[in-house]
């Protein structure tokens, strides 16, 4: 017999460690539990750690873990442990913890942290793999142990990273990550210096893992990072889609970028990896593409394929960033993809979290111009404003929301241009005013701006944004200036603090400031008719200074000439610079938009009035274009109610008058007008004065100034010294504006106004005959292409001011054909479309007009006939033929209306009813009860149909039915008001995409509020 290898064990050891033996070979969680279960007396803590081991490393059914962590052998076999740790060796303690993370059981906090305290006194006698082990466990169970106690690992980690391979290195970087534990610099040098020496041993697991965890603990190790990738170039292919999704992220988080060749063959290896990617994967890895600024068509393309296949598997988190990665690349997504993304996002919106939903709206508005996203935004958009409304009205969920949040989810709804409304707006409103003195310059100019878009007004907001803008300005650059400034004078709030404080910056960086910086803002201070003493002749020098060598666009100079005449600082050298550089943009004036027409001809106009005596050259074709452009908007009438009640309370006070009165050069159309004393009383509305103070815009002086210099006297009925006043203290305040104007000389008109007036008819009238004439050739020589021949036609269209050349000029009939068929198709095409609008909307006119004025008379007339019969009424009518009252082309002159102070009158002003009706020629019969018999009344009815029916093109049937709802619509109204539903507002025909810009077009009542910026915002 041979000598025993050793010296004799217990028969205690021999029984734990056949114990162990049967626990080793156990194929089943049962037979580990039988043996839990019956001999557990007998267990060392061999058997215990092995047990457990065991136990993580079965295979089975997918919830075989769920399984085995709910039987009571296993809570049995954790209460073993917990009583039995003390004997634990650092190897039996990391099998034990390895195992609990491996089959993702968190077994509470008692046990870990009574574990944990066994690490501590132990690890140091475990090797490299049981220390790693351990900062595994802890990290994927997510329990931090302290402090204290990662400090020991880490030393342990330093003092053992000979015995360290590279799958524990990568875990210990990992697990430090995790647990958002940065170890002292000596270890973690020490790990990358090993690291490097080794790096040919790591596996594209322990790759990714290693740079992922540097970028987490924000450790910029460049030589390490840049030999990962390195090595990760020869391994690529053997990468997951896990491994490439964080090594991409990793570089990304840190703000590292490796290279544009490492990065394509990354897009290269996930393309073709693409059907293996989670939808998390998908969305980190175009994350990183997107932060690193790095474009890859193909790899964008097939992920979103991909995307559309998986998308019922995404979650708010992987939706939010994966729209945000193509809005930040410019990548516009494909329609399937964003179809899949739109409907999926829709059902999960609840769920998304405020960045999700910030985010998903900040890449919509980015994406506008991509045609998918321009027919798939709004219901997703609007959903999104609604759930936002919706939290932000309950206070818990509504402090979820950052000021980054807000300011980004405004920015996106009006870039979008889609008003959530009133109510929506007001709890954003509300939010930013609580965070306003977190908000960074960036976020405060995208606020204001976009509620300043948006047209919705809140004066918190504008006071609070405005405090913490002034305190902050030195901050702002040069496109968050410009924004603020114009969101302000869009919005018509003056904060005379936060105004100057823009000045003073404004004038600082004024050689830093781009041409639409610079006009933006000279154009919010003349909005708001306020500056300082020293911002227009800084900014003026620059822009002088600017067009010797750069080149103005032609919203910037439309802007810019309006803006500098209402300031009362434009001279003849920069208005002769703008006008030159009108001349030089590669854009006829006979396609200059109508609202840079208005504009520049408003500019024109009112030079003329603040220095007569100087010259202001401007072209006779531009000049005329800007006229038709005027005159066309002095057609555009609508009457208020304010507009109403100041005529029904002059009426009731003995006063004679007109309203809308036409100057005598057809240019501007008098509210209320004393025509022989030359009184022109104004009724201001609000849209007329800054929101918060009251004090009176740029447009309403100019309007002022322009009216003055056609010889009138103008005074002011502004709203607030009306609203809500009795009729006594109307009636004085009329009294006194009316005496104070005729306490006034009536202005005298200068020699320069009276020969523009001349002028301006000349061309006026010169225009109308020249487009009638061209209007009777033929229609293929209305429609000939750019550069042919025309059998037809006389040249017309050169002599109708319809060419490039001569417009307004005086021109003899009868020119050549060749001339005629210079012009292109284009500019035919839009003269016949203005011809149809100009015959619309002159029938539209008359034909509402005439049915307004005849069914108010009527209801009227009827009313007094029971109150006051015999009483005389004025009688209203239009020609017997409304529609040709107007021809297309020519020049609507609508005569005053008159208006007699009569007891009919008075009596219609007690009842509401406003007794603003044309007088019809040769009628003036007296209006007794008698007159509206039954058979005459059964007559006038008849006319009426019949005119409106060939205004309108109506069957006599479709007229009398429109007749008689117009009726009755009249006697439940609380007044009758001439033209204001058959009126045509500038706002609602004005061009939104002209020069830019984005303001309603200005009108004979809206004198250049001018386009807003050409541009928006970027979060």
């Amino acid at each position: 017999m041979g000598e025993p290898k050793g010296p004799p064990k217990d028969p205690l050891t021999q029984m734990a460690i056949a114990i162990n033996k049967r626990i080793t070979a156990a194929s089943h969680a049962a037979e580990i539990f039988g043996i839990v279960e019956k001999e557990h007396q007998w267990f060392d803590t061999v058997c215990l750690a092995t047990a457990m081991h065991k136990l993580a490393n079965l295979r089975g059914a997918p919830n075989l873990h769920a399984q085995i962590v709910q039987a009571p052998e296993f809570f049995r076999l954790k209460q073993l442990i917990l009583e039995r740790r003390h004997e634990f060796t650092a190897r039996n303690i990391a099998n034990t913890l390895w195992s609990l993370a491996k089959i993702n059981h968190h077994p509470g906090e008692p046990f870990l942290q009574a574990m944990a305290e066994e690490v501590k006194e132990k690890v140091a006698d475990g090797n490299a793999q049981n220390v790693a082990n351990v900062l595994w466990a802890f990290a994927t169970l997510g329990y931090n142990p302290g402090s204290e106690i990662l400090d020991v690992l880490a030393a342990a980690v330093e003092a053992k990273l000979d015995e360290f391979t590279s799958q524990n290195m990568s875990n210990a970087v990992l697990a430090f990550a995790k647990l958002e534990y940065r170890p002292p610099d000596s270890c973690l040098e020490g790990l990358a210096r090993t690291a490097l020496q080794r790096i040919k041993t790591f596996s594209p697991q322990a790759l990714s893992n290693t740079l992922w965890g540097l970028s987490k603990l924000d450790i910029k190790a460049d030589e390490l990072m840049e030999a990962i990738g390195q090595e990760a170039r020869s391994q690529l292919y053997e990468y997951n889609s896990q491994n490439l999704a964080n090594s991409v992220w990793a570089y990304a988080n840190i703000g590292v970028n490796p290279g544009e060749e490492l990065l394509q063959d990354f897009a290269r290896a996930a393309i073709q990896k693409m059907p293996e990617f989670s939808p998390q994967n998908i969305s980190n890895f175009l994350w990183a593409f997107a932060k690193l600024g790095v474009k890859s068509p193909d790899l964008f393309i097939e992920a979103g394929r991909h995307g559309a296949r998986v998308m019922h598997t995404f979650t708010p988190q992987s939706i939010a960033n994966m729209i945000w990665a193509f809005a930040t690349l410019e990548q516009c997504p494909d329609g399937a993809f964003l179809q899949a993304l739109v409907g999926h996002a829709l059902r999960l919106l609840p769920d998304f979290s405020p960045q999700n939903l910030s985010n998903t709206a900040w890449a919509l508005a980015t994406l506008k111009e991509c045609e998918p996203v321009r027919l798939l935004h709004r219901g997703l958009l609007a959903s999104i404003a609604t759930e936002v409304t919706r939290r932000l009205l309950e206070p818990a969920a509504a402090d979820d929301f950052s000021r980054q949040h807000l300011a980004n989810l405004v920015w996106a709804l009006a870039t979008l241009e889609y008003d959530p409304g009133k109510r929506s707006l007001l709890a954003l409103a509300d939010a930013l005013v609580n965070r306003a003195d977190l908000c960074n310059p960036q976020e405060v100019s995208n606020s204001v701006w976009a509620f300043a878009k948006l047209g919705h007004y809140d004066g918190q907001l504008m006071n609070a944004m405005a405090s913490e803008a002034t305190r902050r300005i030195e901050e702002f650059s040069q496109q968050n200036l410009s924004n603020l400034a114009w969101a302000y004078a869009k919005l018509a709030h003056l904060d005379e603090e936060l105004m100057t404080a823009i000045a003073d910056r404004a004038e600082a960086m004024a050689g830093e400031l781009s041409l639409q910086h610079v006009t933006n803002i000279i154009w919010a201070y003349s909005s708001l008719k306020w500056s300082t003493p020293s911002l227009m002749t800084v900014l003026v020098a620059e822009v002088k200074a600017r067009m010797a060598s750069q080149q103005f666009n032609l919203q910037q100079l439309s802007n810019l000439l309006w803006s500098l005449a209402i300031a009362e600082c434009c001279d003849t050298q920069i208005w002769t610079a703008c006008i030159e550089q009108l001349g030089a943009l590669d854009i006829p004036f006979v396609e200059l938009p109508s609202e840079a027409l208005t504009q520049i001809f408003q500019a024109y106009m009112l030079m003329l009035a603040e220095a007569p005596d100087q010259q202001w050259p401007i072209p006779e074709q531009l000049l005329a274009l800007g006229q038709n452009a005027w005159v066309q908007s002095t057609k555009r009438i609508t009457i208020s109610e304010f507009h109403s009640e100041v005529s029904r309370m002059l009426a009731a006070m003995g006063v004679e008058h007109t309203i809308e009165h036409l100057t005598d050069d057809h240019l501007f159309s008098v509210d209320i007008a004393l025509p022989e004393e030359r009184i022109a009383i104004e009724v201001d509305g609000p849209h007329h004065f800054t929101t918060n103070t009251f004090r009176r815009l740029g447009e309403m002086y100019c309007r002022h100034t322009l009216l003055k210099a056609r010889g009138w006297r103008v005074v002011s009925v502004p709203f607030y010294h009306w609203s809500g006043e009795s009729d006594e203290n109307r009636q004085s305040l009329l009294r006194r504006v009316i005496a104070e104007a005729r306490a006034a000389p009536i202005p005298e008109v200068h020699a320069t106004q009276m020969i523009m007036a001349q002028r301006l008819e000349g061309l006026r009238l010169g225009f109308e005959a020249r487009l009638a004439e061209w209007q009777t050739c033929s229609a293929p020589a209305r429609r000939a292409p750019m550069g042919m021949a025309l059998q037809q036609g006389t040249g017309l269209a050169q002599s109708a001011g319809l060419a490039h050349g001569g417009y307004g000029l005086p021109q003899s009939p009868g020119l050549g054909q060749a001339a005629f068929g210079q012009q292109s198709a284009s500019l035919a095409q839009q003269q016949q479309t203005l011809e149809q609008l100009q015959q619309l909307l002159s029938a539209k006119e008359a034909a509402m007009q005439l049915l307004n004025s005849l069914a108010a008379q009527q209801a009227a007339a009827q009313q007094l006939g029971a109150e006051h019969p015999g009483a005389s009424l004025p009688q209203a009518s239009l020609p017997a033929q409304p529609a040709a009252a107007y021809p297309a082309g020519t020049h609507l002159q609508p005569a005053g209306l008159l208006v007699q102070p009569s007891n009919a009158a008075a009596a219609l002003g007690r009842r509401g009813l406003s007794p603003l009706f044309l007088q019809q020629p040769g009628a003036g019969q007296p209006a007794a009860a008698s007159a509206f018999a039954a058979a005459q009344q059964q007559q006038q009815q008849q006319q009426q149909q019949q005119a409106l029916g060939a205004a309108l093109g109506l069957s006599p049937e479709a007229a009398a039915r429109l007749l008689q709802a117009q009726v009755q619509a009249s006697r439940s109204a609380s007044g009758a008001s001439l033209g204001r539903s058959g009126s045509l507002s500038a706002a609602s025909t004005a061009s939104s995409g002209s020069a830019g810009g984005s303001g309603s077009q200005p009108s004979h009542r809206s004198l250049g509020q001018g386009g807003a910026p050409g541009f928006g915002p970027a979060p």
